[in-house]
């Protein structure tokens, strides 16, 4: 039975797999759940508009090769190859292991012509590795990565899971399986609405979320801890997550990384409780971009915009380093001098906003991710409130 490997494109593949077959754990998969995927993404990644999303991922590849234009059937052909190898029956090298599973890497070659060696993956299978022709990094000048039917057909699943954000995939991992698995299931989910909307109106492209990056990770983030409250479902131990905002484009793979350590993961989940929630609510709302009415037609109706970034959201993932700023401007509203347009901190006031200072929120932000010990945080509250008399 397949289980999370610790790295993040077999990962974040497996949890779409799982999400995909609306189960909890990879464990619970079975062959079915495999076949189903597998002809999901058979037929669609073979036409637009996942044809051309597939080009951050998976560049040169069957499923997005120019050469194959005229010959869908060789497109077609190439899918059943590489998304096909975890059946029984597969042929396996009894000298080579899977570095991602330990399993015995495949015995067929991922090309249609046989060419490259066999069970061996590239760039055009694997994203963020190296080409065919490139033999550095790689023993003896051995290239190519061992992988088994199980890993190929996740990584393949990979973009799935993802969200396409600023050109590029937004993949989501976590040591706390149950958020990972949620994450993937949350894109997948938006992925396939936009895919049959885009195949219904003949579209070639997916739409992109508008807000930012660091403001769709936090807002998913909330989203999901809200569920998991409302289920009554309570994490063993804190979480952390990284986020890889990634392209392997043949135009230039790059890869940016977003951290939220598990101290600021252990406050959100405290800061959703009922007991700090609405303070909490008040807080983060006043953290949203300020977007003028956008004028339209000829008679200049005004219609809302929506904004594209929350400056709470994104300052979380500056945290822990960044923690007396984060404590100064949303805790104590003290104003900040910014030159973003639509930046609210410009406009936070102490006098003006008294009733969003919460000392308990403060106090849980102290303990969870400065975590100051409680009698030092005493001696803070005691000075505050002598001043106040």
């Amino acid at each position: 039975m397949p289980s999370f490997t610790g790295h993040p494109l077999v990962d974040v593949g497996l949890a779409t797999i799982t999400a995909f077959a609306d189960k909890a754990r990879p464990e619970d998969l079975i062959e079915a759940d495999y076949d189903a995927i597998a002809d999901y993404m058979a037929r669609n990644y073979v036409v637009n508009p996942l044809k051309s999303f597939l080009t951050v991922a998976f560049p040169n590849s069957g499923f997005t090769q120019p050469a194959f234009e005229k010959t869908p059937e060789r497109r077609k052909a190439y899918a059943e190859r590489v998304l096909r190898c975890y059946r029984e029956g597969t042929p396996v090298l009894s000298t080579e292991r899977c570095v991602f599973t330990g399993l015995p890497a495949i015995g067929l070659a991922l090309d249609d012509k046989n060419r490259l060696p066999p069970g061996r993956a590239f760039r055009q299978h694997i994203p963020m590795v190296t080409g065919e022709d490139i033999i550095n990094f790689h023993p003896y000048g051995d290239a190519g990565i061992p992988v088994s039917g199980i890993a190929l057909l996740a990584i393949q699943a990979f973009p799935l899971g993802c969200c396409k954000i600023a050109g590029r995939l937004l993949a989501v991992h976590s040591d706390d399986e149950d958020l990972m698995v949620r994450f993937a299931k949350k894109f997948l989910q938006k992925n396939r609405r936009h895919i049959q909307a885009a195949q219904a109106g003949g579209l070639t492209k997916l739409p992109e979320p508008t807000h930012r990056i660091g403001t769709l990770l936090v807002g998913c983030l909330l989203d999901i801890e809200e569920e998991r409250l409302a289920a009554g479902r309570d994490p063993e131990f804190p979480a952390c997550i990284t986020a890889y905002h990634l392209s392997n484009s043949g135009q230039g793979a790059d890869l940016t990384i977003y951290d939220l350590p598990l101290e600021v993961g252990n406050f959100l989940r405290v800061a959703l409780t009922p007991r700090y929630r609405e303070q909490w609510d008040k807080i983060r709302q006043r953290g949203w971009e300020i977007v003028a009415a956008k004028t339209k037609g000829k008679k200049g109706a005004a219609e809302p915009q929506v904004p594209s970034f929350n400056t709470l959201y994104e300052d979380l993932l500056r945290l822990p380093e960044n923690a007396p700023m984060f404590i100064r401007t949303y805790f104590l509203r003290l104003p900040q001098r910014t030159r973003r347009p639509g930046d609210p901190r410009a406009h936070y006031s102490i006098r003006g906003e008294a009733a969003l200072i919460s000392w308990p929120l403060t106090e849980q932000f102290l303990r969870k991710v400065v975590l100051m010990e409680q009698e030092r945080i005493n001696h803070i509250k005691s000075l505050g409130d002598v001043l106040a008399q």
